[in-house]
């Protein structure tokens, strides 16, 4: 019985030291938020944009959040500063007919956006083959026009891939910009740019007169592409901390958001979810322990075994309706009677018993003795090896004869 406790208390202790290691590893995972796609505000490794919404959110004149849900969900965007990040940018990029749409309400209703790119694949800026047939373009543009359409092509602007040498490259400011906020030069790794004969883009800064940050009014808001997103990146902010560039982003917005959805990070509220917002720790820990205890009372045997049935053989009596025995009393003699007394040896021990309790007058107590003798002397001329209940009854009979004597 020891050992089975120890075994059991052995096991818990593993399973327990197994659930504990396990939900370390996973806090570590979303702690660092590797998990999550390059430049999301829930990433602390040098490749997410955690520290810059932190620092945001640090600030008493400005409310930051991150968005889970799609853009027309949201709402009073018209003093707000919508930030996409890490959006994938090649020679062409295509959106459905509803999302320009929505993007043109944004911008007409008075809210700042700014959309910083980072390349899919540099390959696509490579200059096509002079065999391809110009025939090929057009269908597949008429194939994408069914759903959707190309957002640079609407905006009047083409991204174009500069290839350089340097490893260090660094995106000075421009000088005809028309902002009121004075920039220094930020450490740019890529130089992708923008190409547009639009008059209406300002060009913010420049690697060698190609725009590489430009804005557009639209109504009351305004419209920024970035043509890299590392300098929202916390390995660039360890750097260098590009306050002012980041002030003139935001401008005098009150209220900034970080864009995950079009990650294609959702978050859908559940069970978890409820518990971290009331911070139900406590009671679910009290459950998860009653539920223990619960499993653990109905796995062992607590109460004693119900010995009313067997009893009721044994005496070869029935009990009337709505009759109960002392099932407390005869249950524990019973059960400490098979604990110490062999099956063999009950009718033995019994006979025993009876011969020991003779407190009688003489006379009666000769008539017992004759009786204890021929129970004996039944028992050891009985050929066949009877049963207990079988010796019970005979010994029941010879009692009877001698009372009717």
């Amino acid at each position: 019985m020891q050992n089975r406790k120890a075994f059991i208390l052995f096991f818990f202790i593993i399973i327990g030291l197994f659930c504990f290691f396990m939900a370390n590893l996973f806090i570590l995972r979303f702690k660092t938020g590797d998990m999550y796609p390059a430049y999301s505000s829930l990433r602390s490794d040098p490749l997410g944009a955690k520290a810059l919404f932190d620092a945001f959110a640090n600030l008493d004149s400005v409310g930051v959040q991150k968005n889970y849900n799609p853009v027309d969900q949201l709402k009073k965007l018209e003093e707000s500063c919508l930030i996409f990040l890490g959006v994938n940018a090649g020679k062409a990029h295509y959106i459905t007919k509803k999302e320009h749409e929505q993007i043109m309400g944004l911008l007409e209703s008075g809210c700042r956006l700014v959309i910083a790119l980072t390349p899919a694949n540099l390959k696509s800026f490579d200059k096509p083959s002079k065999n391809k047939k110009p025939r090929q373009d057009q269908e597949k543009q008429d194939r994408l026009k069914v759903k959707k359409i190309d957002l640079f092509e609407k905006l009047n602007i083409t991204m174009q891939y500069h290839k350089t040498r340097k490893n260090n490259l660094f995106a000075y400011p421009f000088g005809q910009q028309k902002t009121d906020v004075f920039f220094t030069p930020v450490l740019w790794p890529l130089a992708l740019w923008f190409q547009t004969d639009s008059k209406d883009w300002n060009t913010i800064f420049h690697i060698d007169d190609k725009p590489v940050v430009i804005e557009k009014k639209y109504g009351k808001g305004s419209l920024v592409l970035l043509a890299d997103s590392y300098i929202f990146s916390n390995e660039s902010l360890k750097k260098d901390k590009n306050s002012p560039l980041f002030a003139w982003l935001v401008k005098d917005r009150s209220r900034i958001v970080f864009d995950e959805f079009h990650f294609g990070i959702q978050k859908r509220p559940g069970i978890s979810t409820l518990i971290k917002k009331y911070n139900l720790y406590g009671p679910v820990m009290l459950f998860a322990i009653f539920i223990l205890l619960f499993i653990w009372k109905n796995s062992s045997g607590l109460v004693p075994p119900n010995e009313q049935n067997e009893i009721t053989d044994l005496i070869g009596t029935n009990q009337e309706q709505g009759q109960e025995l002392e099932k407390d009393n005869i249950s524990g003699l019973a059960n400490l009677l098979k604990q110490n007394i062999a099956r063999s040896n009950l009718i033995n021990e019994c006979k025993k018993a009876w011969k020991d309790s003779f407190v009688l007058p003489n006379e009666a107590s000769q008539k017992y003795l004759k009786l204890y003798e021929e129970m004996e002397a039944t028992g050891r001329n009985s050929k066949m090896k009877s049963g207990v209940v079988d010796e019970y009854i005979r010994i029941c009979n010879i009692l009877s004869k001698g009372k009717n004597q």
